[in-house]
């Protein structure tokens, strides 16, 4: 079957998804606010979830003109722009594509909104597609493990994560009721809307101050994202903690320039965060962090005191 994306690639991607999807088993396992019926319900979810690629209409989508582009770019934000004019011109593509749930090569939606080149979690589905564009070595960093994980490794976990977010999570395995009862839901959103509150202390670059509630299922995705690679790191001695943190900047800085000017975004309709506060908030939150990068110490302007480093999962 035609795909955009190198079946070398597609693969690297299949297998770090299986990885990403028993860091999510081990962190549902030992879950301190989740009851054992809610475990289960997760983790059968977990095994029934699938990963799947967007591809073109009609065949491949020819890359060559992206990479011509690239080498031609002096600046970093050249070269997002550049991305994101690609990315435009894929999503024009993928229009009128239908939903074939299990095969990784052809999934789309009716749904215009999911037919995007980035990712997207279908929650009445319990599947989750990346647009081959998002795969190539144009935005994911293939030359160490470390950049791997902090480029697809972080992307498919943030996607992974919506099945377990504030409308995933009231989808089980059989699409007929919640994971979570009454009481875990109740510390569940408790610990979201602190993070949310976070959130809305921040003021963008445009001078509006972001409001976290309108922002926190985009925000926890992005933290469960590094939380769940940074478990893969912990298992491998001298992991390149810098390297990982800095792919992971990179990764979401092209994902999102050319977003934060346009008017959804200023009048916050867009729930994804300012692609500087994706990237310097998100980070700000692990133990690892600080331990890369000491010199970011109480009243630096990323610091997070260690009581305030909230993670859902």
């Amino acid at each position: 079957m035609a795909h955009y994306c190198p079946e070398e690639t597609w693969q690297i991607a299949v297998s770090l998804f299986e990885e990403t999807r028993e860091a999510m088993r081990a962190r549902i396992t030992a879950n301190a606010w989740m009851s054992q019926e809610a475990k289960q319900k997760s983790i059968a979810k977990l095994d029934d979830l699938v990963m799947g690629q967007l591809v073109p209409p009609g065949g491949n989508f020819d890359c060559s003109p992206l990479l011509a582009d690239l080498k031609q770019c002096g600046t970093l934000m050249d070269a997002a722009a550049v991305n994101r004019r690609f990315y435009n011109q894929c999503m024009m593509r993928f229009t009128g594509e239908k939903l074939v749930r299990g095969n990784p090569y052809t999934l789309g939606a009716s749904d215009l909104g999911v037919l995007s080149v980035g990712g997207r979690y279908i929650p009445g589905q319990n599947l989750f597609s990346i647009g081959a564009p998002a795969l190539s070595e144009a935005m994911c960093d293939y030359s160490s493990r470390a950049a791997l994980l902090g480029t697809l490794g972080t992307h498919i976990g943030h996607e992974l994560s919506h099945g377990y977010d504030f409308i995933g999570a009231q989808y089980d395995v059989t699409r007929s009721g919640p994971l979570f009862t009454e009481e875990g839901n109740a510390v569940f959103t408790e610990k979201a809307m602190a993070v949310a509150d976070m959130l809305s202390r921040i003021e963008s670059g445009n001078g509006i101050v972001l409001q976290g509630d309108k922002l926190i299922t985009e925000a926890m995705a992005d933290l469960t994202g590094v939380t769940l690679m940074l478990d893969l790191a912990k298992k491998e001695a001298g992991f390149d903690y810098d390297t990982f943190f800095r792919a992971f900047a990179d990764f979401y800085f092209e994902y999102e320039y050319g977003y934060d000017a346009r008017p959804d975004r200023l009048a916050g309709w867009n729930p994804h965060p300012p692609y500087h506060v994706r990237i310097n908030f998100t980070v700000a939150f692990f133990d690892e962090f600080y331990q890369a990068y000491p010199s970011v110490t109480e009243g630096t302007p990323m610091y997070i005191a260690p009581e305030d480093r909230i993670l859902v999962w």
